[in-house]
């Protein structure tokens, strides 16, 4: 049951699971550095290692999703949908406003979650220039992307206010942050981002199973 597993930001302790789980679903990891890891969300199993990870690469306010995987046990349980809303979630909260991904065989998944199919043409120097762009995925991978919603319109779920809320009560004791070191007493979200995040986090408490959507 997914209601076990719990989502929690990576960190760089974490790049052997990811690895793995990747590795295991034929997904590449030549790129995969323990620095990149500050901006993935990972999913554990209760009393057990890693079921499931996200993650992106961010250029200003456009990213690039990659390595969303999910351990075989777990498939089609609505895991994958958790992890997908999570990142997505946090990506709108801090700034990210497109996000584009490759897939060789996950299209399906991801257009009922509102990406649309691109040319390769049209996809951002930024993104265009990724080794996973370039060099990892085929040339017959369908390229997606999906337009963010301003944050002040998307109701959040119960699993990114928490995750909202680790981040920000981290960054005002200064103490790393989703994988990263916060540089000041106050990460970028403040007091304020904390408010506004343990608000989000009260809102979602009257939506039980809101993330126990299937795939």
């Amino acid at each position: 049951m997914t209601e076990t597993i719990k989502l929690r930001p990576a960190t760089a302790m974490d790049l052997q699971a990811v690895s793995d789980l990747l590795q295991d679903a034929g997904l590449p990891i030549d790129d995969l550095k323990s620095e990149l890891l500050h901006e993935f969300v990972v999913a554990g199993a209760q009393g057990g290692g890693l079921v499931g990870a996200i993650g992106l690469q961010r250029f200003g306010e456009t990213a690039l999703l990659r390595s969303l995987v999910t351990d075989v046990a777990t498939r089609g349980k609505g895991l994958g949908t958790r992890l997908l809303q999570a990142l997505e979630d946090r990506a709108r909260a801090s700034g990210i406003r497109e996000l584009w991904l490759l897939t060789i065989d996950a299209d399906g998944f991801f257009a009922r979650h509102k990406y649309s199919a691109e040319n390769r043409a049209e996809a951002p120097e930024s993104v265009a220039g990724t080794t996973e762009f370039s060099t990892l995925c085929p040339a017959t991978a369908h390229l997606m992307r999906k337009r963010l919603e301003n944050p002040a319109a998307v109701r959040p779920t119960a699993q990114s206010g928490k995750l909202l809320i680790g981040r920000a009560r981290a960054g005002r004791r200064g103490k790393p942050t989703l994988g990263g070191t916060a540089t000041a007493p106050f990460d970028a979200m403040g007091r304020r981002g904390l408010r506004a995040a343990e608000r989000q986090i009260a809102c979602c408490r009257v939506q039980p199973g809101a993330l126990q959507s299937p795939l």
